[in-house]
């Protein structure tokens, strides 16, 4: 198990990876959209496009999970299909 934690910290460009991820979910947060925008060109220097279009895709796909859970002392608001 150390031997592959070891290998993946040392992944070269992992650092540039975390911080376009970072900045990139900051953006989502701020627009509703661009993570795309902000992580693949960085992404794209170091990973093959694959890749990246994979990591884009989980990131999408798992990365706004926890804004589906009820917040404690939040108002409860209509569901979002009622067309408000």
């Amino acid at each position: 198990m150390p031997d592959i934690l070891a290998e993946v910290l040392g992944y070269p460009g992992l650092g540039w990876l975390i911080a376009a991820a970072l900045l990139a979910g900051t953006v989502r947060g701020f627009a509703g959209f661009g993570t795309g925008m902000v992580f693949v060109p960085v992404a794209a220097q170091v990973l093959n496009p694959f890749w990246v279009l994979l990591v884009v895709l989980v990131m999408d796909l798992f990365g706004p999970i926890p804004n589906t859970f009820p917040r404690p002392g939040a108002r409860p608001t209509r569901p979002t299909w009622c067309g408000c």
